[in-house]
């Protein structure tokens, strides 16, 4: 069986892809930490305190898997990382649609 996603260049290169994403949407984030912390005030799902402890959690979360994803050996654990940011997400946004 010849799978094209066996294949080191391929998975090497979805991997960069992938961390790309993470790094940029990170980056995009931490310059303007006080303005995703007002976005993620508005979903309206944590307490006034935990805010910004929350915001810095997930800017550092989301750097950490994109720069997890660019190390060969460590592809499982920054995949795992960055399933978890997007299940998050998608969990958060599933819930601020039920709000509204």
């Amino acid at each position: 069986m010849n799978l094209w996603i066996a294949d080191p260049v391929v998975t090497q290169a979805l991997a960069a892809g992938l961390a790309a994403i993470f790094l940029l949407g990170a980056l995009g984030k931490l310059r303007e930490p006080l303005l995703f912390e007002a976005q993620l005030a508005g979903y309206a799902l944590l307490p006034a305190p935990l805010l910004r402890p929350a915001s810095w959690l997930l800017m550092l979360w989301e750097a950490a898997a994109g720069a997890t994803l660019l190390t060969a050996p460590a592809h499982a654990p920054g995949l795992v990382l960055a399933l978890l940011t997007v299940v998050t997400s998608a969990r958060s946004e599933e819930h601020t649609s039920e709000l509204q």
